[in-house]
């Protein structure tokens, strides 16, 4: 089913270290202008991130592509690049979207 909008909804699990938590947090409160034009130019649209207490963090956003092509066009964002070379200490499985 799509939005209102015509979209998709798409979602994605992932688990950071919940010794670091709070930290990775604080570091969500100011995402980068750069990072979230980054985001909504390459499909990623009404992106919210859930984080439990213990690191499980659920994903979900709009968008007019499957998650795999979503990550594809972002991962040639050099703001990406640093964006994620800022937050991997905190993944406790070294993954991303």
């Amino acid at each position: 089913a799509r939005t209102r909008n015509g979209r998709r909804r798409v979602a994605f699990e992932m688990r950071f270290d919940k010794t670091r938590l709070a930290e990775y947090k604080r570091r969500h409160e100011r995402v980068w202008p750069a990072m979230q034009e980054a985001l909504v130019r390459n499909g990623w649209h009404e992106y919210s991130l859930f984080c439990g207490s213990d690191g499980r963090a659920f994903g979900v956003f709009e968008s007019d592509a499957p998650f795999s092509e979503c990550c594809e066009r972002m991962a040639r964002e050099a703001v990406n690049e640093r964006w994620q070379r800022e937050m991997a200490p905190f993944s406790a499985t070294k993954e991303h979207p």
